[in-house]
C-alpha cells in the first residue's frame, strides 16, 4: 500500500484520538479501528517508521483506557522496532532522532506491568525504564565512528557490514514498488529479517568484549548500582505517577512485608495525581493560567515566573511525589541515606529535593531527611563502580578551576563604541511621556502600584543614562566589567511605548551578549575556594587568565574542578550548551563528550559547576537521554557532579560555596562534625543557608575573618569584597530591625543546587 494512503490513516487516526478527551465511547473505539487498519497494511519490515508511529497512537489510546494488558503488546512492539532500527542506525545523530520515536512509550509501558504483573512487572518496569535511559550519550562519548578501545578489528568489521547491510535494505524497502530492480515485498521481508539476525548477533558479540556498547542492562546489574543507598526511579504518565524503589543489597531483608514485590528489591509506590498535565503546568506557560511558567524561569532567566512557580509548585510535588516516596523510604533506611532519583517524564529538571514532606512529627523537604542525589541512569552509576571510580572524597584535593572570566579587552574598546553611538538615541527619548505612561482612568486601586513602578523606572531610567555616559572615561580594561548595565537596559526599553525600540534592543542585546554580567561575588568565591583548600592545593585561574585553552591545560592535575563563571543552556541544540569564559572562549557539551578532551578529566572525582543553568538538560527532543553538562561530565569520567537549575543569584552562592567547601575539608568544630562527603557537605551548607539569619550571618562573618584577610601580594582581594558587601547589607538590615530575618530562606537561593552521580555517603 503506497505511503501516501498510511500518511491518510495516521492523520485520520490521530484526529480520532485527539477527540477522545470528550471520552465518548464512538471516538475511542474509532480511532482504535483506525489505527488497526493502519497496521493491517503497514508493515514492521518495509515502513518501521510508520509502524511504530501508528503503534504508538494504538497503544496510547488504549492505555489511557486503562487497557492495560492490550496496550502492553503494543508498547513493547514500539520497543522492540526501535531497537533494531538503533542497532542498524548509521550516525549517533540518527540514533538520537530514533529515540525520540520513543516518546514515553517507556514510561508508559513501566506503568502498565506495574498494575498488571505484580513484583515480576515491577522488576521489567525497572529493566524497561533503565534500557531506554542516556543510551545515546554513552556513544555520543565514544561518537560511534571509531572503533571502540576494547573491541577487536574483526568484531567490529562484522558489525560495521551488517549494519550497513540492513540500511541498504531498509532503504530498499521504503522505495516505491514499481522502482526498477526493487525486490518484491515478501523477498525484501526475508532478507530484513536474516541481516537483522544477523547484527543482532554482531552486537551480541561486541557485547562479550565491551558490555557497555549498545547496552541491555539486566536487573541484577542495575541493582548492583545502588550501592550506599537506593535507585528511585520516577515517572509520569497520563494515568498518573510511579515511584520505582530498587532496594541495595546490602540491606536487611526484614522489610518484605512492606514490599509490594514480596522479596523486597523493588518497591512500587503509587503517586495518584501526579500526571504529564500536573509536570506541564509546572513546566510551561499554561494559556490563562497565572503559574506553570518554571522553565521560562529556569531557562529564560524570568526570575518572577521562576519564584511564583516554585510557590506553589513546590508543595504540589511534595504532596504528590516526595510524601509517599518518603514515608515508604523513612520506613527502611535511617535518616541521611544517600537516595538517588532516576527521573523521568522531565521531573530531573524540577528541585525534587527541595520539595516538602512531613516526617517524624517534622515539616523539612525531603533534602533535610535523606542524602538526594540525581542520575541520568544506573548504567552511568556502573560505569563508575567498574572503574573504581566511586567516590567524589579524595583526603586532599587539588582544585583546578575559573572565577569569574572577563571577555577580552578588544570587546571593551569595541562596547565603548558602541555605547557611544547608542547613547544620542537614548537622550532623545522623552522618558517622562514614554516610559509605562498610564490612562487617567485608571481605578485607584490599579493606578496606586503603577505609578510607584513608574517612579521607579524614572528613575532607573535616568541612572542607567548617568553611567552610560560615564563610560566614555572608563579604561577599556574595565568597560568588560559593565554588562549588567546592558541587560538593565534591555528591561527597561521594554516599558517604552510608542517609542521605534527594536533597533535600540538589537544594540543593547549585541552588547549584553558579548559582555556577560560581571560575576563579583563569583570571583569572591573562587577566591575564598583558594583559600580554604590551600594555596599548594589550588590552581584556579582569574579574569582574562581564564581561557578554554589554559583551563584544558591545568586539567590532568586536578582532582576537584569549580568553574565559577557563567553557564548557558541552548534549548534548539544542547550539545552546544557551553561555560563561557575568558576572551570569549568557551568549552561546550560537545566537546566534554570528545575522547579526546575526556582524557584531561580523567582524575577529576568531584565537578562544581556554580555557573548558571549547569544543570538543565534537554527538555525538547529527547528528554530521557538527559542531554546536559551533569551527565556528559559523568559519562567523561566524572563521578559526581555538582551544578544548578536556573541562573542563581551570585552573592547567596559564593556563601553556600564558601559552607560547602568549610565542611567538606574541614568539617565543623562547634557542631563536632568532622569533614564531611560531598554529598553531605552540600546538603548541610544548603540548610544551613536556608535557615540562617543576619545576626547569625553577622557572626559566622566575623569569625571567618579569611574573607577579607587579604595577603599584601594579593592586592584588593574580592573574597574580602563579598565580606564587606554582605556585611554592608547585614548592617541595614538590622538598622531596620531585620536581625532574625532569613535572607536566603527562599527556595530560589539554595534549592538550584543539585549534585549528580555516586560519591560517598
Amino acid at each position: 500500500m503506497p505511503v501516501e494512503w498510511a500518511t491518510t490513516m495516521m492523520n485520520l487516526a490521530t484526529a480520532y484520538s485527539d477527540r477522545i478527551r470528550g471520552d465518548k465511547a464512538e471516538n475511542i473505539e474509532a480511532a482504535i479501528a483506525a489505527y488497526q487498519q493502519v497496521l493491517q497494511e503497514v508493515k514492521r519490515e518495509s515502513l518501521p517508521t510508520d509502524y511504530v508511529r501508528a503503534t504508538r497512537g494504538l497503544g496510547r489510546v488504549l492505555f489511557e483506557q486503562a487497557r492495560y494488558s492490550e496496550a502492553m503488546a503494543h508498547m513493547q512492539a514500539v520497543l522492540s522496532t526501535v531497537e533494531e532500527m538503533y542497532e542498524a542506525a548509521p550516525t549517533p545523530t540518527s540514533r538520537q532522532s530514533l529515540l525520540q520515536e520513543l516518546g514515553d512509550t517507556p514510561q508508559r509501558l513501566a506503568f502498565a506491568l506495574c498494575r498488571t504483573d505484580g513484583a515480576d512487572g515491577s522488576r521489567q518496569a525497572v529493566v524497561v525504564l533503565e534500557q531506554n535511559r542516556a543510551r545515546w550519550l554513552r556513544e555520543a562519548l565514544e561518537m560511534s565512528s571509531a572503533r571502540p578501545a576494547d573491541v577487536p578489528t574483526a568484531l567490529w568489521s562484522a558489525f560495521q557490514t551488517q549494519a550497513q547491510r540492513v540500511r541498504e535494505l531498509q532503504a530498499e524497502a521504503q522505495l516505491p514498488d514499481h522502482t526498477p530492480g526493487r525486490r518484491t515485498f515478501l523477498a525484501l521481508s526475508a532478507l530484513l529479517t536474516a541481516a537483522r539476525a544477523d547484527l543482532s548477533a554482531a552486537v551480541d558479540a561486541i557485547r562479550a568484549v565491551a558490555p557497555d556498547f549498545l547496552p541491555k542492562p539486566t536487573f541484577a546489574q542495575i541493582q548492583s548500582a545502588a550501592q550506599d543507598g537506593p535507585l528511585v526511579y520516577l515517572l509520569a504518565t497520563a494515568a498518573g505517577g510511579l515511584a520505582l524503589i530498587v532496594h541495595t543489597n546490602n540491606v536487611s531483608a526484614d522489610f518484605a512485608d512492606c514490599a509490594e514485590d514480596g522479596g523486597g528489591s523493588v518497591e512500587a509506590v503509587w503517586l495518584d495525581g501526579l500526571t504529564t498535565t500536573e509536570i506541564s503546568k509546572i513546566l510551561y506557560d499554561q494559556e490563562g493560567e497565572a503559574g506553570g511558567r518554571y522553565l521560562r524561569g529556569a531557562a529564560g532567566g524570568d526570575h518572577a515566573a521562576l519564584t511564583a512557580t516554585l510557590a506553589w509548585a513546590l508543595p504540589l510535588l511534595g504532596a504528590r511525589l516526595a510524601q509517599p516516596l518518603a514515608e515508604r523510604l523513612a520506613a527502611r533506611y535511617p535518616q541521611g541515606t544517600p537516595v538517588t532519583l532516576v527521573a523521568a517524564s522531565n521531573l530531573g529538571l524540577l528541585p525534587l529535593h527541595a520539595a516538602p514532606v512531613m516526617l517524624a512529627g517534622r515539616s523539612v523537604t525531603l533534602l533535610d531527611f535523606f542524602g538526594v542525589r540525581y542520575a541520568p541512569s544506573a548504567t552511568a552509576l556502573r560505569r563508575h563502580s567498574a572503574t573504581g571510580h566511586t567516590s567524589a572524597t579524595v583526603r586532599r584535593p587539588t582544585v583546578v578551576g575559573v572565577g569569574n572570566p572577563l571577555p577580552a579587552p578588544a570587546t571593551g574598546r569595541w562596547a565603548q563604541q558602541r555605547v557611544a553611538d547608542l547613547l544620542p538615541a537614548l537622550a532623545a527619548i522623552d522618558a517622562d511621556r514614554h516610559l509605562l505612561p498610564l490612562s487617567d482612568d485608571l481605578p485607584a486601586d490599579a493606578a496606586a502600584p503603577l505609578q510607584a513602578l513608574r517612579r521607579l523606572l524614572l528613575e532607573r531610567w535616568r541612572a542607567l543614562l548617568r553611567k552610560l555616559e560615564a563610560l566614555s572615561t572608563l579604561p577599556t580594561e574595565e568597560m568588560v566589567r559593565t554588562g549588567q548595565l546592558y541587560q538593565e537596559l534591555l528591561l527597561l526599553l521594554s516599558f517604552l511605548q510608542a517609542v521605534e525600540t527594536a533597533p535600540l534592543a538589537a544594540q543593547a542585546a549585541a552588547l549584553a551578549q558579548r559582555l556577560p554580567a560581571s560575576l563579583e561575588a563569583a570571583e569572591a568565591e573562587a577566591y575564598s575556594v583558594r583559600d580554604l583548600v590551600g594555596r599548594d592545593n589550588a590552581d584556579l585561574l582569574f579574569n582574562h587568565a581564564a581561557t578554554a585553552a589554559a583551563l584544558w591545560e591545568r586539567l590532568p592535575t586536578a582532582t576537584w574542578l569549580h568553574l565559577a563563571c557563567h553557564g548557558r543552556f541552548d534549548v534548539r541544540q544542547p550539545l552546544e550548551s557551553a561555560l563561557l569564559l575568558a576572551e570569549g572562549t568557551q568549552i561546550t557539551l560537545r566537546e566534554l563528550l570528545d575522547p579526546a578532551h575526556a582524557a584531561a578529566l580523567q582524575q577529576v572525582r568531584l565537578a562544581f559547576l556554580s555557573a548558571c543553568q549547569t544543570a538543565i538538560s534537554d527538555f525538547r527532543s529527547a528528554p530521557e537521554e538527559v542531554v546536559g553538562l551533569p551527565a556528559a561530565l559523568l559519562q567523561a569520567g566524572v563521578p559526581a557532579v555538582i551544578g544548578t537549575l536556573w541562573p542563581v543569584n551570585d552573592r547567596s552562592t559564593a556563601l553556600l560555596v564558601n559552607r560547602f567547601y568549610e565542611l567538606a575539608l574541614h568539617g565543623d568544630a562547634s557542631l563536632d562534625l568532622p569533614p564531611q562527603p560531598p554529598l553531605h557537605a552540600l546538603r548541610l551548607a544548603q540548610a544551613w543557608l536556608r535557615e540562617i539569619d543576619n545576626d547569625g550571618l553577622k557572626r559566622y562573618l566575623e569569625t571567618h575573618r579569611s574573607l577579607s584577610a587579604a595577603p599584601a601580594a594579593a592586592g584588593d582581594r574580592m573574597s574580602g569584597i563579598l565580606y564587606r558587601d554582605e556585611q554592608r547589607r547585614i548592617r541595614d538590615a538590622l538598622q531596620r530591625g531585620q536581625g532574625h530575618k532569613h535572607p536566603y530562606a527562599e527556595p530560589y537561593h539554595w534549592a538550584p543546587f543539585v549534585i549528580y552521580g555516586v560519591g560517598q555517603g
